[in-house]
């Protein structure tokens, strides 16, 4: 190599035409056909010429460039790469040099033969591999790969050009043919997945030929009504469908053969009531408290769906896939399709059900003096709401009796180590026009608070059996919190809040173990089998004790909680960051306006404060303020978008 010398490089799947200006230790300053002047290794060049030069002084040095690569275009344009490998592959299917293939194609073979066979080979790969200046006849089964996935890089080139052009005429008004889908779903997926994207380097191309970028795909997707404004992006990275496949809704029929009353007890003529949200639409517990000579007996029903959901049936693989029901303001996802929520299984006022009852017996004064746990069959004959159960509290004696109870059994884990982390509750739902409101309400309601005390004491009860059984389940366990702010529960919001940070997370074990923020000695989910898979399964544990049912063995228990406690954790990270998203967009209707907040903590450039009304955290940068942790201010909204989950506030 020398200064004029006519080389060729590849950039960006193009061959690039260009002279050397300077010659350096490892790099070479070249002139390319663009007129474009940079150091280059020679490592990249794909050709070089031997005997062809020009005077890169010449001020027609780019014409002459382009000159020869045009001549080169030529010949590469007569070359029939087919017809060369029927001759070569007869003879040989090792490598072969340049020159040698070179000679084959050319009578007098020079510079610019050479390199168009590079280029014609360049283009062409079907037939043969190539490798710098060599060359490998490919066998029939390669040529055939080849050839697919030629097609199928040609297929990438037409929907690149295709569907840009069909964008470009959207995005001026223009009238449209149907929506492009491939196209779509192909901007669909980068804007959800980004990078790892299978199709990430079509929409790239996609959005550089219509001028857009990875965010504005969201915009575009609402204007082809693609997209709500408000789409749960969530659940589409999750891929969770909220219909059911139309086979599975087909077999709905075969359950109502499932009726037999073997091995219950019948309980039909106690008084049982559920206690729900006024929303509730799939009843999976209900309540029954009798006085005796003793003093009292609990009675917790919790909807047989076991009896019904067979291990490994259609039912049960599709509610193994979905692993718990989703509940948005917006939205419910169910674990079962609803004729099995909100029907069969559920506890519905005045139908006979088959159930799971724990029975409870406890002393006048409320101690627990024995527990059992049964198949049964039971009929609800009150359906009442945590509002209407709150204001029948004095005049009921049984919500009364049931009260006292629950106080009792909190009490009893406190003393057993047990806090209670009380945040309030943030409501968000939608009047009829469809408007965002919010309410808050404290964890503290009496009724809330009894009904989930006796849901506790329940799993409690139903994990003992378990254990006593030596039946593995899924077992759910808790450490020591690494700091003790609250001894038992505390009103005080921050003291809650900073108590929460403390905690240690939650295990699961297929044996007992103490879960000592519950102040249990063993403790298990099996009170909502309607809405969680981890609680059928435990459900069927406790059947198989009473021959209803087969056992799950330990390794298969194992199994099941690996495979799904991350995507139970998935599912509730998605309620929450909808919920979060619908109170950041009540907000954006609240710039300007001031609201309660408490300091959290403080960090070098900002404090972490959280939004009284709303239970939300956000960041508070005020330079020159000082401010401590628990410390209660006032805040003003300076800007909320719930698509982007920001949120800005300031004194």
């Amino acid at each position: 190599m020398k200064i004029g010398t006519i080389i060729e490089y590849i950039d960006k799947q193009k061959i690039i035409i260009g002279t050397i200006l300077s010659l350096e230790d490892t790099k070479v300053k070249i002139l390319n056909e663009e007129g474009k002047v940079f150091n280059i290794s020679p490592k990249r060049f794909s050709h070089i010429s031997k005997n062809i030069q020009i005077d890169s002084q010449d001020v027609n040095v780019i014409e002459n460039l382009l000159t020869i690569k045009a001549l080169r275009e030529e010949k590469k344009n007569k070359i029939d790469i087919k017809s060369i490998w029927t001759k070569i592959n007869n003879i040989s299917r090792e490598w072969i040099n340049l020159d040698t293939i070179s000679k084959l194609i050319f009578d007098d073979a020079g510079d610019n033969e050479t390199a168009s066979v590079i280029r014609a080979f360049f283009e062409d790969r079907v037939y043969f591999k190539f490798k710098e200046d060599r060359f490998k006849p490919r066998n029939s089964n390669g040529i055939e790969e080849q050839k697919k996935k030629q097609e199928q890089e040609d297929g990438k080139k037409r929907i690149v050009q295709d569907g840009s052009a069909w964008l470009k005429d959207f995005l001026e008004g223009k009238k449209v043919s149907e929506v492009e889908e491939e196209v779509v779903e192909i901007l669909k997926d980068f804007y959800l997945f980004g990078k790892d994207s299978k199709t990430s380097e079509e929409a790239k191309k996609l959005l550089k030929k219509i001028d857009l970028k990875q965010q504005d795909i969201f915009d575009l997707m609402v204007k082809l009504k693609e997209w709500d404004e408000n789409e749960n992006l969530d659940i589409l990275r999750e891929n969770i469908k909220k219909d059911f496949p139309e086979q599975l809704l087909a077999e709905q029929n075969t359950f109502f053969k499932r009726d037999s009353l073997e091995g219950r007890k019948d309980l039909t003529s106690l008084d049982t009531l559920t206690i729900d949200a006024q929303t509730t639409t799939d009843f999976d517990d209900a309540i029954t408290i009798q006085k005796n000579a003793l003093g009292y007996t609990l009675y917790v029903h919790i909807a047989d769906v076991a009896h019904y959901i067979k291990k490994g049936d259609s039912f049960d693989l599709e509610a193994f896939k979905r692993v718990s029901s989703i509940y948005t303001p917006d939205d419910k996802i169910y674990m079962f399709p609803p004729f099995i929520s909100e029907e069969l299984c559920s506890l519905k006022k005045g139908k006979t059900k088959f159930t799971i009852t724990t029975a409870i017996n406890f002393s006048s004064d409320f101690e627990i003096i024995s527990s059992e746990v049964f198949p049964s069959v039971i009929r609800v004959n009150n359906q009442t709401s945590y509002t209407k159960a709150l204001k029948d509290k004095e005049d009921d004696e049984d919500i009364t009796t049931l009260y006292q109870l629950s106080r009792a059994i909190k009490n009893e884990r406190f003393q057993n180590g047990a806090m209670q982390i009380s945040l309030p509750e943030v409501n968000v739902f939608f009047n009829k026009q469809g408007v965002i409101n919010i309410t808050k309400t404290e964890r503290e309601n009496p009724i809330r608070d009894v009904v989930a005390e006796i849901m506790i004491i329940a799993n409690n009860k139903m994990a003992e059996f378990l254990s006593d059984h030596k039946v593995p389940a899924i077992f759910r366990t808790q450490p020591k919190p690494k700091k003790r702010i609250i001894q038992s529960e505390s009103s005080n919001l921050f003291e809650n809040v900073l108590q929460k940070k403390f905690l240690n997370r939650t295990f699961i074990k297929s044996t007992a173990s103490p879960h000592t923020g519950l102040g249990v000695g063993a403790y298990i989910t099996a009170t909502s089998p309607i809405r969680r898979y981890f609680d059928i399964v435990n459900q069927r544990q406790i059947r198989a004790i009473f021959n209803l049912d087969t056992f799950y063995e330990e390794t298969e228990i194992i199994d099941i909680y690996e495979k799904l406690e991350q995507k139970l954790k998935t599912n509730i990270l998605i309620q929450n960051s909808r919920k979060r998203f619908w109170i950041l967009k009540y907000l954006e209707n609240k710039i300007g306006t001031k609201t309660p907040a408490i300091v959290i903590d403080k960090k070098r450039d900002f404090y972490i404060i959280m939004l009284e009304e709303y239970i939300i955290e956000c960041k508070l940068f005020a330079e020159g303020v000082l401010l401590k942790p628990e410390d209660r201010i006032q805040v003003t909204i300076q800007h909320s978008n719930a698509r982007r989950d920001i949120l800005s506030v300031y004194l």
